[in-house]
């Protein structure tokens, strides 16, 4: 249980449920379905179940549990069988055997892991022109008739009201809050963020390059890539701004333009810097201007990415080119390079183009983007000729929440059980403090969250602070102040208070950082309860 703590509450679900039928011998102990579990196994375990509800005494039905527990296992094989498990059969009050499905959270995270690499390793195997019909496959053969299975095998009736409706709950700041927030403790979002500095750095190395190798040209027509450079970090930066919305969509179209501005950057380096159009090295002013026109030039068309630079060669120099692969090579880039961009450009207008905005929040999805964004990046390092071979840092994801729910577990408790001594440490620790202070305090109680928040593992210290610190950036001066010195007051008071609950045996003395975070769950815990004031 507690390798999972809040996962369940965290983690996307379809807009559907399961219900027992009220004649039912057997009754069913899942009712939520979890977005991107494979379809064989919610097929199978509904399946199973509507074939053997049960007709007979208890015994048979405890017997019919039992069968369909190892036909499960029996037909999923080794493939599913790590992700789940048949808790069964179990009884309540209602004296109804009933039969669970439990999913193993970290088994699932693994296999949608593998299973957004292994597609991306198929993507870099197939030809440019192929590219297109795999990332359809991908959306709906692994997604989207993942979720139109369910809703078939469960309701037809309510599976065409569901998919006729534009009402879906995905839009609403609670569940984009609990899906950022298991996005964040995956630590996904702080891996798209190291790539993002990556990809800055490259840009960076390609910039500095090119003005050292256009040295001799005239410095006001070489600051004209400035213009570009600029355009090209708000491409990137709305790439960071669609993760924190969990917007993939905005997030590939945003990848897609600074695909295109970094073409156009190579493109202005490239002309600019070639000596055999130029002999000289030099242009005028006017001629500049012509070719930084078409540069910019705003065209629709999907397949433009080399527009810019066929129209000024032609237009200047008589030249004539294709619109190509073979144009990233005219522009420097080796051809597997020039392979992998035009790839990348075509999964981003595919998502763009061609896959509806889906109904729910799809882990599978964003992790199909992180790897192909991982791609991108990597390729633009080797452009740049900063290529390092590096692995995804691996986070303790299970263990932290382990010791998180530990810790929420053993502060619930000793604010049950020993409250007289959590109100004598809080006071002796708050004796040197001013009125001030303690107003920092009663606001910190007053936007603490409640015990089932925390025993349910929704928000952990960390989020909780980050959340205070967040609010403070939020909003205008004096009020930001308030917000941070309310936080810095309550972890202040929360080590203190520590310690004194250490002294006293009431906190183990064995673990430090184990012993804050108690103390700091406790601590919140008192003041949300309104035993310190």
């Amino acid at each position: 249980m507690g390798r999972y703590f809040g996962f369940r509450e965290l983690y996307p679900k379809y807009p559907v449920q399961l219900a027992t039928r009220r004649d039912s011998k057997i009754r069913l102990g899942t009712r939520q379905l979890y977005v991107d579990v494979p379809f064989p196994i919610y097929h199978h375990y509904i399946r199973w179940w509507m074939y053997h509800e049960g007709i007979g005494d208890k015994q048979e039905n405890l017997d019919v549990i039992q069968r369909i527990k190892d036909d499960l296992n029996k037909e999923l094989g080794d493939r599913y069988s790590s992700i789940y498990s048949v808790e069964g059969p179990i009884e309540r009050g209602t004296g109804k055997p009933f039969i669970r499905l439990r999913i193993r959270w970290d088994k699932l995270i693994d296999y949608l892991e593998w299973r957004a690499r292994d597609w991306v390793e198929d993507v870099k195997r197939v030809s440019v022109n192929h590219v297109g019909s795999i990332i359809r496959d991908l959306y709906v053969n692994d997604i989207i008739c993942n979720y139109i299975g369910l809703l078939l095998l469960v309701n037809i009736e309510r599976a065409l009201d569901l998919l006729l409706s534009k009402t879906f709950n995905m839009g609403l700041d609670e569940e984009v809050q609990r899906y950022r927030k298991l996005l964040s403790r995956l630590g996904e979002i702080d891996h798209i963020e190291e790539l993002v500095e990556r990809l800055r750095r490259a840009i960076e190395k390609i910039y500095r390059s090119e003005r050292r190798r256009l040295a001799g040209l005239q410095k006001d027509v070489v600051s004209m890539d400035k213009l570009i450079i600029s355009n090209l970090t708000l491409n990137i930066n709305d790439i960071v701004s669609a993760v924190y919305d969990v917007n993939i969509g905005y997030a590939y179209l945003n990848m897609r333009r600074s695909i295109e501005t970094l073409v156009r950057l190579l493109c202005f380096y490239r002309t600019l810097g070639n000596r055999s159009l130029c002999p000289a090295g030099r242009r005028s002013r006017r001629e500049t201007e012509i070719e930084i026109e078409y540069c910019f030039s705003n065209e629709n068309d999907e397949d433009i990415l080399f527009k810019a630079f066929a129209h000024s060669a032609k237009n200047l120099y008589g030249i004539g080119i294709s619109l190509n692969i073979q144009n990233l090579q005219k522009l420097g880039v080796e051809p597997r390079h020039a392979e992998d961009l035009k790839r990348i450009y075509s999964i981003a207008s595919e998502v763009i183009h061609r896959i509806p905005r889906l109904p729910f929040y799809s882990l599978l999805e964003f992790k199909v983007f992180k790897h192909v964004f991982r791609w991108y990046v990597e390729t633009v390092e080797s452009i740049a000729g900063t290529a390092t071979v590096s692995e995804e840092v691996e986070h303790d994801v299970w263990g932290r929440l382990e010791l998180e729910q530990h810790a929420v577990h053993e502060a619930v408790r000793i604010v049950r059980d020993n409250k007289r001594d959590v109100i004598e440490a809080f006071k002796e620790v708050v004796r040197g403090l001013d009125e001030r202070d303690l107003e920092y305090l009663r606001l910190a109680a007053y936007l603490s969250p409640s015990r089932a928040t925390l025993e349910k593992g929704l928000l952990l210290e960390e989020e909780f602070l980050e959340a205070l610190e967040k609010a403070s950036r939020q909003l205008g001066s004096p009020a930001s102040l308030i917000l941070s010195l309310a936080a810095d007051r309550l972890k202040t008071v929360s080590i203190f208070m520590g310690e004194k609950l250490v002294e006293k045996g009431i906190i183990a003395s064995g673990d430090p950082d184990y012993a804050a975070k108690v103390a700091f769950y406790t601590l919140l815990l008192a003041l949300g309860e309104g035993i310190l004031f």
